[in-house]
C-alpha cells in the first residue's frame, strides 16, 4: 500500500496523539496524520516550555491543535483513533477507563507494521540494540542502496529517535526498514499481529520491571518481535536468551553468540551479502550518540559518554571493555541513577567496581542506593565520591583521574530523577566536559600571553 492509499484510511478522521514526548515518536505521528488530512489533537501532561523542542517541529503542519499540561477525557471520547505513546503504561488509570468505554487505540509501531510495503528488519534486546540497529542499517545500506533488485532503498527508524511513520511516505515494495523496537513498543503493537520479516534479539536481562511488572511480562513483550512471524521469516537471537523466546516461533531461527559481528554475519548469509561488506561495515562503524561516544581528550584524560547504559549489565560491559585496555587505576566511572527493577546485575556491577578498585563518582538515585549496599566500607570510603549534579561529577572525576586515564559516564540506571531523559543526561555531561576544555584552553592562552 502506497502513501496516497494510506491517506484514504485516515483522511478526515479525528485523531488524538496521546503523548507528544521529546524523542520524535509523537512528532512523527502528528506529522503523519496531518499529511493524511486528519484532524489532529495533541495532548500531553507537559507544558509548552517543556515540549518546546517538539512543538517547534510541528509549526508548519496544518490541522493540529493542542491540549497541554492536562488531559481532558472528552477529547479522547470524541476521537476516531487515539495513538498511544509508548510511555503510557498498561495500568494507567485513564487508559483502562477509556478502553472500557470502547475508545479505539493504536500505536505508531502498530500502524507502521500494518502499512509498510517493503521488508522490515526489527531489532530488540535489553542492551546493545541501538548499536546493532545502526550496524544492520549500515550493512544493508552499503549493499542495497541504488541497486534495482530486490531492494534499492534502506531506511532507519524506531526507538533510535526516528519516527517509523516518517518512513512510510517514501517507502515501496523495494524498500527495507531497519527499526529498533523497545519492549514498550512491542507490547503495545501486538494488536497489529505483525512481526518484522527478519528479527533480532540481542539479549534479555531484568529491565523495565517498574513498567512491565514482572520479568515474565517483559519477556512476553520482547517475544512479540517474532510471535507473528511466518515460515520464510527469520529470527536471529543471541544464545543467552534463545530458550526464553523460541517457544511457538514459526520462523527459521539462527542463534548467535552475543557479539554484533556474529549477528551481522547471520544476516549477511540470509540476504546473500558478501563477507567483505560485513568486514567493511564493522571497520567503518562509528559509535552512536551516548553509546561509548568519545567526547574529548583534555590534559591527557579521555572522556566517554555512555549515557544510554541504562542497565547495570550495560555498564559492566562498558567497564570490562575499558579494563581490557587500561589499568583499573586509570578508570573513573560516573555511575548511578534510578533503579528500574533490576536483578542480580546490580550486585555484579558493584563487585566489578570494587574488585578492580575503579573510582566511582555516584549520582543520586535508587540504583545508587542499591550499589552502595554491596560496597564494603573500605571501598566506599576510599574509592567512591557522592555528588548531587553532573557538573560536580565531571569536576570530581577529572580531579581523581590520572593523565592517560579515562572518565566514562556509564550510569547503569534511568535518568529521570535529575534529567528529562538519558540523552539530556548525556548532553549535560558533554557540556560539562567541553566547559572544562574551554576553561583549560583559556588558561593556557592567558599563560602564553
Amino acid at each position: 500500500m502506497n502513501f496516497s492509499q494510506i491517506n484514504t484510511q485516515f483522511g478526515g478522521k479525528r485523531v488524538v496523539i496521546w503523548g507528544l514526548g521529546l524523542h520524535g515518536g509523537g512528532v512523527g505521528a502528528a506529522k503523519f496524520f496531518s499529511r493524511c488530512g486528519s484532524q489532529v489533537l495533541v495532548t500531553d501532561l507537559r507544558d509548552e516550555n517543556q515540549l518546546a523542542q517538539s512543538l517547534t517541529q510541528l509549526e508548519k503542519y496544518p490541522n493540529i491543535s493542542y491540549v497541554l499540561g492536562r488531559h481532558n477525557e472528552e477529547d479522547f471520547l470524541d476521537a476516531d483513533l487515539v495513538v498511544r505513546n509508548p510511555a503510557i503504561r498498561p495500568h494507567n488509570e485513564l487508559y483502562i477507563k477509556l478502553k472500557a468505554q470502547g475508545v479505539q487505540f493504536a500505536t505508531d509501531i502498530g500502524i507502521f507494521m500494518q502499512y509498510y510495503p517493503g521488508m522490515i528488519v526489527g531489532i530488540t534486546g535489553s542492551k546493545g540494540k541501538s548499536t546493532l540497529t545502526k550496524l544492520v542499517y549500515d550493512l544493508l545500506a552499503k549493499h542495497f542502496t541504488n541497486r534495482t533488485e530486490p531492494y534499492n532503498r534502506v531506511q532507519l527508524g524506531g526507538n533510535i529517535r526516528i519516527s517509523v511513520l516518517e518512513l512510510l511516505k517514501e517507502a515501496d515494495d523495494k524498500s527495507i526498514a531497519v527499526v529498533e523496537l523497545s519492549s514498550f513498543m512491542l507490547e503495545q503493537s501486538w494488536y497489529a499481529k505483525k512481526s518484522p520479516h527478519i528479527a533480532f534479539i540481542t539479549n534479555i536481562f531484568n529491565e523495565h520491571l517498574d513498567w512491565h511488572g514482572t520479568l515474565d511480562h517483559y519477556i512476553e513483550a520482547k517475544k512479540n518481535i517474532a510471535r507473528f512471524q511466518k515460515k520464510g521469516d527469520v529470527l536471529i537471537a543471541a544464545t543467552q536468551c534463545l530458550d526464553m523466546v523460541q517457544d511457538g516461533v514459526k520462523s527459521h531461527i539462527l542463534p548467535y553468540s552475543g557479539i554484533s559481528s556474529n549477528a551481522l554475519s547471520n544476516l549477511a548469509d540470509v540476504l546473500d551479502i558478501p563477507d567483505k561488506t560485513v568486514y567493511k561495515t564493522i571497520e567503518e562503524f562509528k559509535n552512536l550518540e551516548g553509546r561509548q561516544e568519545f567526547v574529548a581528550e583534555i590534559s591527557g584524560i579521555r572522556y566517554i559518554n555512555d549515557t544510554t547504559a541504562t542497565h547495570p549489565a550495560a555498564s559492566s560491559f562498558a567497564l570490562e571493555g575499558l579494563l581490557a585496555d587500561l589499568p583499573a587505576s586509570h578508570i573513573t566511572a560516573i555511575v548511578g541513577g534510578v533503579d528500574k527493577g533490576f536483578g542480580d546485575e546490580v550486585a555484579t556491577l558493584a563487585k566489578l567496581l570494587e574488585k578492580n578498585k575503579i573510582r566511582a563518582v555516584l549520582l543520586p538515585g535508587t540504583l545508587t542506593d542499591r550499589l552502595i549496599f554491596f560496597f564494603s566500607d573500605k571501598y566506599r570510603s576510599e574509592y567512591t565520591y557522592s555528588v548531587e549534579t553532573m557538573q560536580a561529577a565531571v569536576v570530581v572525576a577529572t580531579h581523581e583521574t590520572k593523565a592517560g586515564g579515562t572518565v566514562i559516564l556509564t550510569p547503569g540506571g534511568a535518568s529521570f530523577n535529575l534529567f528529562t531523559h538519558e540523552f539530556h543526561r548525556g548532553k549535560v555531561f558533554v557540556d560539562s566536559v567541553l566547559k572544562l576544555k574551554e576553561v583549560k584552553t583559556r588558561n593556557q592562552k592567558k599563560f602564553i600571553n
